[in-house]
Formats: structure tokens, sequence, C-alpha cells
């Protein structure tokens, strides 16, 4: 589920401050169908990251998503 929510982001606040913001979060409850609002990640290592800019994404990180 995490490569799939993966997948989905453009970019990050990293390296696109403008255009990202959606925490993660959102696109991981997307992939799973979990309700956002009974739902809480908590990502212990950071293994997701930008496609652009290879940096750590975590469940707060901001994320632009096509």
């Amino acid at each position: 589920m995490l490569r799939k929510a993966e997948k989905l982001v453009i970019c990050c606040e990293g390296c696109n401050p403008l255009d990202a913001e959606l925490p993660f979060k959102y696109v991981l409850d997307r992939v799973t169908g979990h309700d956002p609002e009974v739902t809480d990640y908590i990502m212990v290592e950071c293994a997701a990251k930008c496609p652009r800019c290879m940096r750590e994404i975590a469940e707060k990180t901001l994320v632009e998503v096509e």
C-alpha cells in the first residue's frame, strides 16, 4: 500500500512548497480506503520517498498528487 501511495506523489513540500498542499496521510487513506476521521498513521521508518527530490516522506509531509 505504501508503494501505491508513493506512486501518486508528484512532489513534496521540500522541493515544491507552493504546490504541495495535501498531507501524505490523506494519500494513504485514499489508497487503503480507510476513514481519515478514525485512522492515524505512524511511519516508524520513512520508507516513502519523493520521486522528484528523493527526500523522505512521512505521514504529515505535504505533497502534491496526481
